[in-house]
């Protein structure tokens, strides 16, 4: 799983499009939401939508580049957490679905 934020809907549109045109993502869930953080010491808060996406661990460099190429944040929170455990259909599903589809 790779959580990041964007803060504009167009970002997301278009980050969500690239990840799935190229099979990068299972799904991805995205919850709009509310930062509070210290930037230069002082505290701001912005409206964020947060994209939690359903990865191939093996991906993560290839989606960690797209989020830095369409980001809107200077500095953009990407994250991976590893799961130790789970639903093992769920997990095949994500390594299915995210299967290159080979041409001719």
């Amino acid at each position: 799983m790779v959580l990041t934020a964007v803060q504009k809907k167009e970002t997301m549109d278009l980050l969500c499009q690239k990840l799935f045109d190229q099979r990068l993502v299972r799904g991805i869930r995205q919850i709009p939401t509310v930062h509070t953080f210290y930037e230069q010491g002082k505290k701001k808060q912005n409206e964020e939508i947060l994209l939690l996406m359903e990865i191939k661990d093996s991906d993560y460099k290839k989606i960690e580049e797209l989020i830095k190429e369409f980001t809107d944040f200077s500095i953009p929170e990407i994250t991976l957490y590893k799961i130790k455990e789970g639903n093992l259909e769920y997990f095949q599903a994500i390594k299915k679905e995210t299967e290159k589809i080979e041409t001719m």
